[in-house]
């Protein structure tokens, strides 16, 4: 259905707010972009590395990751030396029920899959806090559970994505050095 093909084309809004399921970001941002927009999507900006790519420095696009907001993060971030290394452990267990595996969700090509879904946050956390990666590995990925390790300049990160946690035990781990 293409029914906001229409709204953005007569809107007079300056901002466009995209809020849909994950494969339709990349088309709406360039479709609002092409009628002068702002946008804020939420997040990812699309499943597909080139497509990201197409938006970097673009000062009309943004997305929401609001866990660097966190007075935690904040606090984190604020004790972080250059100089020290740092051992990170992250893991995250939730429990998804058979409604979340049904919908767009749970369907790769639509949603990206659990790093997408689940991870992207707690990845873009470290490296707000931590910088950049210098070496990324993936060492599983399946539609329920991803594991590996995320490497930069000043830390190691060990992380951990699993949706299918037991509901009694989920859990968000983010442990710097112990």
């Amino acid at each position: 259905d293409k029914d906001w093909i229409g709204m953005v084309d007569t809107t007079k809004a300056d901002y466009i707010v995209i809020l849909t399921p994950n494969d339709l970001h990349f088309e709406m941002i360039v479709k609002a972009l092409g009628k002068d927009k702002i946008v804020l999507c939420e997040k990812p900006l699309t499943i597909d590395i080139s497509e990201a790519r197409s938006f970097l420095g673009n000062k009309k696009v943004f997305t929401v990751l609001q866990l660097r907001h966190h007075f935690l993060a904040k606090q984190l971030k604020s004790e972080i030396q250059i100089n020290k290394q740092y051992e990170i452990e992250m893991d995250i267990s939730v429990f998804r029920d058979s409604d979340y595996y049904k919908s767009w969700k749970g369907n790769k090509k639509r949603s990206g899959g659990i790093l997408y879904n689940l991870g992207i946050h707690y990845f873009d956390l470290l490296l707000w806090l931590f910088g950049e990666a210098k070496k990324v590995e993936t060492k599983h990925s399946d539609d329920k559970l991803a594991f590996g390790n995320i490497m930069g300049d000043n830390y190691a990160c060990h992380w951990r994505i699993c949706s299918n946690a037991p509901k009694e035990n989920q859990h968000r781990t983010f442990k710097v050095n112990g």
